[in-house]
């Protein structure tokens, strides 16, 4: 009855199933490029330089710099947090395949 109900509705949950993939890989990609510290820290060193170069008040300075290191927390809280998470690759479940060798392949 499953693969039955299976075929029966793969018209609808076949295309729902990849717009929830894609959703999915549209967030990661997100994910990634907000939370990327190295691009952070380098807004954080152009910041730096538009301060001394007089372009930025003190103010301007201390409040943009002080969003960037927040955020640079959070990122670095978000990547911890990930490491505990396994990656989700797809919306199928891979199984690792297990191949044994039976005669071994004479060198050419």
């Amino acid at each position: 009855m499953g693969l039955f109900l299976k075929l029966v509705t793969l018209p609808v949950s076949g295309p729902v199933g990849g717009v929830l993939w894609i959703a999915d890989q549209v967030r990661g990609a997100a994910e990634r490029e907000f939370y990327d510290e190295e691009a952070i820290r380098q807004q954080l060193a152009d910041l730096e330089e538009q301060y001394e170069g007089g372009q930025l008040a003190e103010e301007e300075f201390d409040a943009a710099s002080d969003e960037l290191f927040q955020r640079l927390l959070e990122a670095r809280e978000f990547w911890a947090s990930q490491e505990a998470e396994p990656l989700q690759t797809g919306p199928f479940e891979v199984e690792p395949l297990e191949v044994e060798a039976r005669e071994e392949i004479p060198d050419a």
